[in-house]
């Protein structure tokens, strides 16, 4: 048995790679935007620097001794230095082929009218989903999910969409509900419209018309065609509301002029005539002066923060601040968060340190995960405050409770560098499982490493392969991708042909888990 040496240097630039993150904010009608070139943007910002700059902040090369595969009869392997640069997951860019074969390529009150008597009811078949079927893959799933975590309403909102619909991630009526009711409480229209379906259809809930359509004049306040469309349907057929023509028309005809309308403008105008049909002259008089004063509802906090993150990202940093600063002032987290990285980044924005850390505390402080993981890896690398290993460790802590991928991996890297915490080889791999079960690339590169060498867990080349390959595919820097397929190609070469067929098809074959909000 031969032993070898697996030093983890470092880069020695303070900076390379931070600007690489991803954009979090999206409407769920508007997901074709994505796939072409990659996005930027603030939120879901996974790191300040790299998880390794841990490692390097004092100055360490951390050795790790082990013994090497029995089968190894040829020199030890240099493993490439671990890069500087990773911001996992997932810039929203062209993805890279799934298929591993070799070594791997580099989410107004309106008055009831008089009676009628009831008219026949306007079918209720579900409407069409919003969101066209379009697929995304597990780096972008990452993104999804991340963004999601960080609170960004649009971002739970699809996800719970794509729980429920089943689209590109295993149907789960639970995280389904849970996503889209923190989308809802949020207030996303979308997410309250898609608990009315749930509530109607009686799919991971009881089947409770009435909890349906206050859901959907939820969403129909908000201006949501399809909402306002089942709300009309609803009150022509007295179905969890007391039955009102004049309600139906106006809802039915508010469905045509919404921008979803439009989209599915020929089934709400059938819709809107036939409720039409049943009404006096006198009542129609009625329904058009209560449609004319109708309005919208105003934005929710998060969503406004969520539109001053967006301005942000557009180069508007002046009209950033001025939209996110009152919000972030009156507690909201999402908006403390934005205006947190801006001033910590110096993004659009004067660089101050601590101004920055001061926001972040306060999200971070009400729960914000984005917030706290940013906050952990401010104080484990010292930049813009004070290094503090001990602040550190909490605040990552405290993410990696809420799931958050990154801060599980920084964990990891604490644990394996002994930075605010003891070093322990078997709870670092412990870290760096979870994280990369959600598709971290920096905990699946270290992954790979730990079971190559057998630190932390048992020897396995299959599952070094297996690690090594996926990182090649969600690791979000070029470097950590370049790096990693160094480590894949040179671990391919160490392995039995029959454990190489084997981990292609287990890396071909897996996918992202993700645990609950």
């Amino acid at each position: 048995m031969r032993s070898f040496v697996v030093m983890y240097t470092v880069y020695t630039s303070a900076r390379s790679g931070v600007k690489r993150r991803f954009r979090a904010w999206r409407n769920p009608a508007r997901l074709g935007s994505w796939g072409a070139g990659e996005v930027t943007g603030l939120w879901g910002i996974r790191m300040l620097k790299t998880y390794v700059t841990a490692v390097s902040a004092l100055g360490l090369a951390l050795a790790v001794a082990a013994p090497v595969m029995a089968q190894d009869a040829q020199a030890p392997i240099a493993v490439p230095p671990v890069p500087r640069s990773e911001a996992p997951p997932a810039p929203l860019s062209a993805p890279p082929s799934q298929v591993i074969d070799g070594p791997p390529p580099p989410s107004v009150a309106i008055p009831q009218a008089e009676s009628v008597p009831p008219p026949p009811s306007i079918p209720m078949p579900p409407p069409p989903i919003p969101v066209p079927p379009i697929p995304i893959d597990g780096p972008m799933l990452v993104s999804l999910v991340n963004s999601a975590r960080d609170g960004v309403p649009s971002q739970e909102s699809e996800l719970g969409e794509r729980y429920l619909n089943g689209r590109d991630i295993p149907q789960d009526y639970t995280l389904a509900a849970a996503w889209l009711q923190r989308a809802a409480d949020h207030g996303d229209g979308w997410a309250e419209f898609h608990l009315g379906q749930m509530y109607r259809l009686g799919e991971g809930f009881p089947k409770d018309d009435a909890r349906a359509a206050d859901c959907y004049r939820k969403a129909a306040d908000q201006g949501l065609g399809v909402a306002q469309s089942q709300l009309g349907r609803m009150f022509d057929s007295g179905q969890g509301v007391a039955m009102d023509e004049m309600q139906a028309y106006v809802w039915l005809d508010l469905a045509t002029k919404a921008t979803d309308g439009r989209i599915f403008g020929d089934g709400f105008i059938e819709d809107r005539d036939a409720a039409r049909s049943h009404l006096t002259a006198d009542q129609m008089t009625q329904a058009e002066a209560m449609e004319k004063a109708w309005t919208p509802a105003a934005p929710s906090p998060w969503q406004q923060a969520e539109a001053g993150g967006r301005a942000a990202d557009d180069g508007k940093a002046g009209d950033a601040v001025a939209r996110l600063t009152p919000l972030a002032t009156d507690g909201n987290p999402l908006a403390q968060y934005t205006l947190g990285v801006m001033y910590a980044l110096g993004e659009g924005v004067t660089k101050d340190g601590a101004q920055g850390v001061a926001w972040l505390e306060k999200s971070a402080g009400q729960g914000n995960a984005g917030a706290q993981y940013f906050l952990g890896m401010m104080y484990l690398d010292g930049d813009g405050v004070a290094k503090d290993e001990g602040k550190a460790v909490k605040w990552l802590q405290k993410a990696a409770d809420q799931h958050v991928g990154g801060a599980e991996s920084g964990l990891g890297i604490a644990y394996l560098s002994g930075h605010g915490v003891k070093t322990n080889l078997a709870t670092a791999a412990d870290w760096f499982q979870k994280a990369a079960a959600q598709g971290d690339g920096s905990a699946q590169y270290f992954l790979a490493q730990f079971y190559f060498i057998g630190q932390g867990v048992p020897a396995d080349g299959m599952q070094a392969y297996k690690w090594a390959s996926l990182a090649t595919l969600y690791a979000r820097s070029p470097e950590l991708k370049a790096d990693a397929t160094k480590v894949a190609g040179q671990i391919l070469s160490r392995i039995g042909a029959s454990q190489a067929v084997e981990a292609r098809k287990e890396a071909k074959d897996w996918k992202p888990v993700f645990p609950g909000p």
